[in-house]
């Protein structure tokens, strides 16, 4: 994996929606000055922000753009399952690779946050008919 991979930012209108025609302008110029991917609804995103709607939103926003660059998709939730549906969801719109962090709020050692994700990740590895590249 070379080139510059954007952080991207989630542009609202002052309705408090996503700004689609802005999104695409910053992803359109990010493209022409030589960005090689997005990680999209990291914590420069919004990410533990954005409704559930807004997070899958974005995600089908860039997606639309998965021929031209390389795409991350941040599928980190407070909660598993709905950090399932996220990876679910952006492997079925072409996205090539996803990270999580892990579960902030709460004073989880690693060990337990270690065992809760690779517990969870075979869950879906298992029931997924769907394949995230590596």
């Amino acid at each position: 994996m070379e080139g510059l991979y954007v952080a991207s930012m989630v542009p609202f209108d002052e309705d408090g929606k996503i700004n689609d025609a802005v999104a695409r302008e910053m992803i359109e110029t990010n493209l022409a000055e030589g960005a090689a991917g997005f990680f999209v609804a990291g914590s420069s995103g919004e990410c533990f922000l954005l409704t559930p709607e807004e997070h899958l939103h974005l995600f089908e926003l860039f997606a639309e753009y998965k021929d031209r660059c390389t795409l991350f998709a941040h599928v980190g939730s407070c909660g598993t399952d709905e950090s399932v549906r996220y990876a679910k969801a952006a492997a079925d719109m072409g996205y090539e690779r996803i990270a999580a962090t892990p579960p902030i709020y709460f004073g989880y050692s690693s060990a337990a946050v270690a065992d809760t994700t690779m517990t969870s990740r075979a869950r879906w590895v298992t029931a997924s008919t769907t394949t995230i590249s590596r």
